[in-house]
């Protein structure tokens, strides 16, 4: 990798994650659905259970999760190392009524292929397990997979209460040297499945 290249990925990596690839709470735009099939019954929502690890199989995804807030631009916060995964704390945990939130990196400085650099390959039916902090495996699958603006705010991301599901967010689409960032978001949804 050339020095111009590096310092590229070095100012997406810090950006995107602080502005494009973590979300701005509490705001609104649709994600499109894959086809999937529905769970036979609908699993009991958890109490709040902290978040320890993240597992998705189909990607080779073992990663920690790091507990994230809102940044100074009011976006949700990002992982501090590329190898983890962070979950907006102040949100839904992984199993409680409504969405929780796990955002990623997509590159990072002299790493091209971050935690969720394969996020994209995920297949409606996936598993996805988060492991909590008490050592319980939460399961869910993915249903739906949306690319969306870096400036759209997708429907229901964030939202408080409906069944429990998890969206994995990481940062999409075509580098952008005007604005420092990529132009896009990769938005994976998933629906609670049991333990």
């Amino acid at each position: 990798m050339n020095h111009r290249r590096a310092a590229a990925t070095l100012v997406a990596a810090v950006v995107l994650m602080l502005a494009g690839c973590g979300a701005r709470p509490a705001q609104a735009q649709q994600h499109r659905p894959l086809p999937t099939s529905t769970p036979a019954a609908t699993p009991t929502p958890f109490p709040r259970l902290v978040p320890a690890t993240l597992n998705i199989p189909a990607i080779g995804v073992n990663a920690t999760v790091e507990q994230v807030a809102v940044d100074s631009q009011g976006d949700m916060g990002v992982p501090q190392k590329w190898q983890d995964v962070g979950w907006y704390s102040p949100g839904v945990a992984p199993g409680q009524s409504g969405d929780a939130v796990i955002d990623g990196h997509l590159d990072w400085w002299g790493v091209p292929q971050a935690v969720f650099y394969r996020l994209s390959q995920l297949k409606a039916g996936d598993e996805i397990d988060v492991v909590t902090q008490g050592g319980l495996t939460l399961r869910f699958q993915v249903t739906s997979l949306a690319s969306v603006p870096n400036s759209d705010r997708p429907v229901g991301l964030f939202a408080t209460s409906g069944p429990a599901r998890l969206s994995l967010i990481t940062c999409t689409g075509a580098w952008d040297q005007g604005t420092s960032e990529y132009t896009q978001r990769l938005i994976v949804d998933a629906t609670y499945i049991g333990t």
